[in-house]
């Protein structure tokens, strides 16, 4: 299946997982999920299992940045009363998680949420875990390999469930383009040889 920027609506929601022999670990990202973005970043700049880890502790994502830890002398929160927000503080490019960047007045307090842990699956069930978080996308990092694999219902083939190919050098070059990414380091491309087996045939 073909992508291009003017289809693909920024409002879709996706699955980030990780899957090793324990089985299928799963967080969400609220905004942005679709390839052009949250896909292109993961396959540019998650590209290791230390950062991978690092990203799921986070917890559930309102949205995907390149780094995964703000500055900490210069803020990064949103602060909500209710559901009306108070202040809004992000840097950009960096992760915004539910549990550690959304705080929520009570009185004269601030209060932090709870960490929000991964959702575990058993390690054969992809479509499981897409079904039951909901999702438009499902990005699965296979932790042995090193590498992303995108999952999707496919509108050109009866709305089945599978791997979708996608070509994601033309989504990450257009990131750097935007400035949304950072240019790749010599290792990352590198690292990214193997999306061409996941690239459509023309």
């Amino acid at each position: 299946m073909v992508f291009h920027t003017t289809t693909l609506s920024m409002n879709k929601n996706a699955a980030i997982c990780v899957r090793n022999e324990k089985g299928i670990r799963v967080i969400k990202v609220d905004t942005n999920g679709n390839p052009a973005f949250v896909g292109a970043t993961l396959y540019a700049k998650y590209q290791t299992k230390s950062k991978v880890n690092a990203l799921m502790r986070l917890g559930d994502l309102v949205s995907l940045g390149e780094a995964i830890k703000p500055t900490a002398s210069i803020g990064h929160y949103v602060l909500k009363d209710g559901s009306k927000m108070l202040e809004r503080r992000l840097q950009e490019g960096v992760c915004v998680s539910k549990a550690r960047d959304i705080r929520q007045m009570d009185g004269d307090m601030v209060l932090k949420n709870k960490p929000i842990k991964p959702r575990i699956y058993p390690f054969y069930d992809i479509e499981v875990a897409f079904i039951s978080e909901g999702v438009d996308y499902l990005y699965l990092f296979e932790e042995d390999k090193e590498e992303w694999f995108t999952y999707g219902m496919d509108s050109w083939n009866n709305y089945k469930f599978g791997k979708m190919k996608i070509d994601y050098k033309f989504y990450i070059n257009n990131l750097i383009c935007r400035e949304d990414i950072s240019d790749l380091t010599r290792t990352e491309k590198n690292k990214l040889v193997y999306v061409e087996n996941q690239k459509p045939k023309k």
